[in-house]
């Protein structure tokens, strides 16, 4: 057994050597209004997304299960979220055989059919509109209970949770970096396009003109 208490989001974390058949993660928090209006809690298998749930709120109040197999979303299972914002939550994650069973404060959301073999899975990741108090391992193998989570480079030692160096280096914060900069980037280009396009207009538009009424 092991357990996160309070870490910063975006948060991530290794998982070693995957799940295991009984193995669960018990995540503990609560929501508030943010600028995003959900929290995603992803499970990684190296570049693919095994496991990615999205907790909507606001105008879509709905629970988004998908993964992400050689870079491509696959199908996506809609669910009626019905976590408030501010509500207490308790989001449980159990693997069985053939799916992951999913549950919130003790109601079942779903079973989700693996994708990805769930020992496959190498990384957790945790973003969005969300304060969480704990995330609790249950039924892991290896270093995924105990204190024995020591492995995290340039670490040393097991820091205190929330406070992790690399955490760039890790693929959850990695891949949620792009969508700001990308918008950002697209809205700036965007204007700049449109301020070269007028000067450019200015300049050859007389020129067009003139060559027109040749």
């Amino acid at each position: 057994m092991h357990l996160i208490e309070h870490p910063c989001i975006p948060f991530s974390t290794p998982i070693y050597e995957g799940f295991s058949h009984d193995s669960k993660v018990h995540i503990h928090g609560h929501s508030f209004h943010g600028p995003e209006e959900h929290f995603v809690v992803e499970f990684f298998a190296g570049p693919d997304i095994a496991l990615h749930i999205v907790f909507g709120f606001g105008c879509d109040p709905h629970i988004r299960i998908n993964s992400m197999v050689g870079g491509c979303w696959q199908h996506e299972e809609r669910h009626h979220n019905h976590v408030c914002v501010g509500e207490h939550f308790h989001l449980k994650i159990k693997n069985e055989h053939h799916h992951f069973k999913i549950k919130v404060n003790g109601h079942d959301v779903c079973k989700f059919h693996h994708r990805i073999p769930a020992h496959a899975i190498n990384s957790m990741g945790i973003r969005g509109a969300i304060d969480v108090h704990k995330i609790h391992f249950e039924d892991f193998h290896h270093h995924n209970h105990g204190g024995g989570f020591g492995g995290y480079p340039g670490s040393g030692v097991y820091p205190t949770p929330g406070l992790y160096p690399g955490q760039g280096a890790y693929p959850a914060p990695v891949m949620m970096a792009p969508p700001p900069v990308v918008v950002v980037e697209e809205g700036h280009h965007h204007g700049h396009h449109h301020h070269h396009h007028g000067i450019l207009h200015d300049l050859f538009h007389p020129h067009h003109h003139h060559h027109h009424h040749h």
